[in-house]
């Protein structure tokens, strides 16, 4: 999106659907003053048009760990089963 008009236009999750989302990793540490970390979390998608979630979102939960090199995992936790509805 470009500007402020681009984001006065976002009313519903639907309008976001085909942009890019920033995830913002705040990890905490195994042990105080260790290098190595943790973060968890979740992000949930919906077509922002159904009132009720009931079928009608899916979910990711994400994991985040730092060692030697940082790794992200990805898991659909909640998959959409009325998707047919979506405009």
């Amino acid at each position: 999106m470009n500007g402020n008009q681009a984001l006065e236009d976002v009313k519903t999750t639907h309008d976001l659907q085909d942009q890019p989302i920033d995830l913002h990793i705040l990890g905490e540490a195994s042990q105080p003053g260790s290098a190595q970390w943790r973060s968890q979390g979740a992000f949930v998608n919906d077509d922002g048009v159904q009132v009720s979630m009931t079928g009608n979102f899916n979910a990711y939960s994400f994991v985040a760990t730092s060692r030697d090199t940082i790794v992200i995992q990805v898991f659909n936790s909640y998959q959409a089963t009325n998707y047919a509805n979506i405009l």
